[in-house]
């Protein structure tokens, strides 16, 4: 691996003559011996190892939820159908107080905005 200047300063020498340098040389051998212990790899694998079962590919974030098609994307699902019907319940409870209330300021004779409390 050490090599004296000599050895180092002709190795542009023998690049233009066209010859390998060392550490193509070098470069080569490593590339030959890698590949051999890939190929032995391979060949190690017996053919008669039961297969293994694989498992199916776990299902992504797309399949389970829908998503926005900005970015980033925001993944959601829709209300069930029990879910939907909850809400439209509370809002129509929300809405008959709501009512209520403005029927009983009326009825108080309250004549003041609710949001910005202005006679009116």
């Amino acid at each position: 691996l050490f090599r004296s200047r000599r050895s180092r300063s002709n190795e542009h020498v023998r690049a233009r003559s066209g010859e390998k340098t060392d550490r193509e040389r070098e470069r080569e051998r490593r590339h030959r011996e890698q590949e051999a212990k890939g190929k032995d790899k391979k060949e190690k694998k017996p053919a008669d190892a039961p297969k293994v079962e694989e498992e199916p590919p776990a299902k992504l974030l797309d399949d389970l939820f829908r998503k926005t098609k900005a970015t980033p994307c925001i993944y959601w699902l829709p209300l069930t159908d029990e879910q939907a019907k909850k809400q439209e319940v509370i809002r129509k409870e929300k809405e008959a107080a709501k009512k209520k209330e403005e029927e009983e300021e009326a009825e108080a004779g309250n004549t003041t905005h609710p949001r910005f409390d202005v006679q009116i």
